[in-house]
Parts: structure tokens; sequence; C-alpha cells
């Protein structure tokens, strides 16, 4: 009886010494850190962006949401590309409240989706206001560098910077609601 009570204590203490997968509070960087990590399928999209657009509000930015998967090349590429550029890194950090929504074969996030406009290319980023409401569409297509061979995957740090200027809070970019096309 006393052997079955010991491993049911260090079972209880370890259950409660380890963080819960999904905690809100386990997936939200601080104030001061770009934390990119990884594409969460079991992630509640809904939540996810609505506790992102409440803290862009509050910081007064807006919220770089990216669609993609950990199966995507190009979305592997694209975080690198951000954390490896000390300037586009920056941008993001000052301006903006990073938020990232899976999209994959299994789960889809239909539903949550179904208010933006339609995804042709993974990954994909919209531009959310404080409120949550879309300002902008973006393909990362017209962000990546030209005369790149498909091996060679990079986006260019000259048109994502301007891409993050014209989009930032006060930027040139339209108010909400009245997407733009261009980057």
């Amino acid at each position: 009886m006393r052997k079955r009570n010991l491993i049911f204590i260090l079972i209880l203490a370890a259950m409660l010494m380890t963080p819960p997968w999904n905690a809100q509070e386990a997936d939200t960087p601080s104030e001061d850190e770009l934390d990119l990590g990884i594409y969460h399928p079991p992630n509640d999209a809904f939540q996810d962006v609505e506790a992102a657009a409440a803290r862009a509000k509050k910081e007064g930015k807006r919220v770089m949401m990216v669609v993609g998967g950990n199966w995507c090349d190009w979305c592997s590429v694209l975080d690198a590309f951000i954390l490896e550029t000390p300037a586009v890194k920056e941008a993001i950090k000052r301006h903006f409240v990073f938020q990232k929504v899976f999209w994959g074969p299994r789960k889809k996030n239909e539903e949550f989706l179904s208010q933006f406009p339609e995804i042709k290319l993974y990954p994909h980023i919209f531009l959310l206001d404080g409120d949550g409401k879309l300002l902008h569409s973006q393909e990362t297509e017209p962000l990546e560098m030209e005369g790149m061979g498909e091996k060679e995957k990079e986006y260019d740090e000259a048109k994502f910077l301007a891409f993050l200027e014209k989009w930032k809070p006060g930027g040139k970019g339209p108010k909400a609601g009245t997407d733009s096309k261009k980057p």
C-alpha cells in the first residue's frame, strides 16, 4: 500500500510541475520577445487571434497573422528569414503582434479561415487591427528575392521592410476593411 501511495504522489507531483501544452500563458511570448515557434495544430485559432488582437490593441500594434504549417518549406524559410534578419525582426517586434495559425490537410481551420480572403499559397500573411479586423491579405511570393532557384529560397529584406513600413500602425496602408492587393 505504501509503494502505491508513493507512486501516486510522484506521478501527481510530476503532473503539477509540467506545464500544460495548451495553456495560453505557455504559448504567449513576453512583450520583448518574438516567438515564432512552431505551428500548433491543436490550438484554437479563434482564441489565439483574439488574444493577439487584444495584446495589439493594448500595445498600439497590429497583428501579423501567418497561416501555414510545419510541413511547409516556405513557412520555415520565412521563420528563418525573420529571425536572421535583424531589421525585419525588430520592425515586427516594434509594430506587430506575431501570431501563427495552422493550416494542414488534417486540420484546415476552415471555420476560422472562412472569414478571410482565400489563400492560394502558404505561408500567407493577414494583417489585423487591434479589434481583429482585416487590414490586408498578403501572399508572400511578392516578398521573395527575384532570380532565385527553387533550391535557393529566400525573402528580400528591402521588400519585406517596405511591406512592414506600409502596414505598421500609422503607416500608409489603407484602414480596416479596405484590403489592398499590393505588398
